[in-house]
C-alpha cells in the first residue's frame, strides 16, 4: 500500500470520531484562568501551542472538575461559568457522564442553529460590543469603542469554522496605534479622522477539516508564537494576525507537529521587519514548523524552524 493511499485510509477511518476544530482566540480569558489553576494546584491542563481548539478547552475544564483536589469556591464558580460557555463542546465529549454537569441552559447566543443532517451540525452567532473610558490627568481622556459580529460552528463530524469582524474607534491624545511604547499588540489603522482619533478593523476567520490526529485548513487568527511557552518559540505576537495555511499532526498523544505558511504585511514593526531602501514594510512570506514533545506533565520540549522570504 502506497503512502498516499495509507494516509487517505487513516483519515477516513478516523473521521467517525468527534474531531471538529474551532480555535479559542489566544486573548480569551479562559487561558488566564487555566494558567492560574495550573500554577495554584500543580496540574497540567493546557498542552502545545495556542490557540487551542474549543474541544481541548472543554477537556481541560472537564479534567479540572474531576481532579483529585478540591477547588476553592472562587475557582469552582469560574469553572462552572466556563462550563456554560463550552457547554456544546462538553456535550460532544459526553461530559454528562462525568463530574462536570453539562448546563441545561448553555451560554446565551443571539442566534443558534442545530440540525441533525449532517450529523451534529451546530452554529452560533453573537454581537460584539464594548465601550471603554480612561480618565487621564495630563492629556485628553481616552474613549474606545468596539462593535461587530462573531460566528462559529461545526458542520458534520469533521468541519469547523469561525469568523469575527469588529470595527473599532479610538479617541484621545497621545495615540499609539502601533504600540511602539508598550508591549501590546499593534493595529493596522485606517485613515485618521483627526490627529486625535483613528479607526481600525479586526477580522479573523478559520476553516478546518480535522480528525483525531490531523487538522488541516486555513485561518487568520492570532497565534502564540513568541513567548517560549507551550511550543511557542519563534517570532513574536507584536503584529496583527496574518492569513495562513496550516496543518497539525498528532504523531502521538505526547508528540505534535505543526506547519504553517503565512502572508505577512502590516505597519507594525516586529521581528520580521525588512528594510528595503527607505521602506520598512514589504509583503513577506513565512514558512514555519514546530515539533513539540510533552516529556512530563510539567515539561515540554519544542524545536522550531522558520523561513522568511519576500518578493
Amino acid at each position: 500500500m502506497s503512502w498516499p493511499t495509507l494516509f487517505l485510509f487513516m483519515a477516513l477511518l478516523s473521521a467517525t470520531a468527534v474531531a471538529q476544530v474551532v480555535n479559542v482566540p489566544v486573548r480569551h480569558p479562559v487561558y488566564d484562568y487555566l494558567d492560574r489553576i495550573e500554577a495554584r494546584y500543580g496540574v497540567s491542563l493546557l498542552q502545545f501551542s495556542r490557540p487551542l481548539p474549543r474541544i481541548a478547552i472543554a477537556k481541560a475544564i472537564d479534567s479540572l472538575a474531576r481532579g483529585p483536589f478540591r477547588l476553592i469556591p472562587y475557582d469552582k464558580k469560574q469553572c462552572a461559568y466556563y462550563a456554560e460557555e463550552f457547554a456544546e463542546e462538553l456535550r460532544r465529549l459526553h461530559a454528562a457522564d462525568t463530574a462536570v454537569r453539562v448546563p441545561q441552559g448553555e451560554r446565551w447566543n443571539l442566534a443558534t442553529l442545530r440540525v441533525h443532517t449532517p450529523a451534529e451540525t451546530f452554529l452560533a452567532a453573537d454581537l460584539v460590543g464594548r465601550v471603554r473610558f480612561e480618565k487621564r490627568e495630563e492629556t485628553d481622556d481616552l474613549i474606545a469603542r468596539s462593535n461587530g459580529v462573531q460566528v462559529y460552528g461545526y458542520v458534520g463530524r469533521n468541519l469547523g469554522a469561525f469568523m469575527r469582524w469588529v470595527d473599532n474607534g479610538v479617541k484621545g491624545n497621545p495615540l499609539d496605534p502601533l504600540s511602539l511604547r508598550t508591549p501590546e499588540q499593534g493595529v493596522v489603522k485606517g485613515p485618521p479622522a483627526t490627529s486625535k482619533s483613528y479607526e481600525f478593523e479586526v477580522a479573523e476567520a478559520q476553516f478546518f477539516y480535522s480528525t483525531p490526529w490531523l487538522t488541516v485548513g486555513a485561518q487568520k487568527m492570532d497565534r502564540w508564537l513568541g513567548s517560549g511557552r507551550d511550543g511557542a518559540i519563534i517570532l513574536s505576537d507584536k503584529s496583527p494576525s496574518s492569513p495562513e495555511l496550516y496543518f497539525r499532526v498528532a504523531l502521538a498523544d505526547w508528540l505534535h507537529f505543526e506547519y504553517s505558511h503565512a502572508w505577512l504585511f502590516s505597519d507594525v514593526a516586529d521581528s520580521v521587519r525588512m528594510k528595503i531602501g527607505q521602506k520598512f514594510y514589504k509583503t513577506k512570506y513565512l514558512a514555519a514548523h514546530v515539533l513539540t514533545a510533552r516529556i512530563t506533565p510539567g515539561l515540554q520540549l519544542a524545536l522550531g524552524v522558520d523561513h522568511l522570504q519576500r518578493d
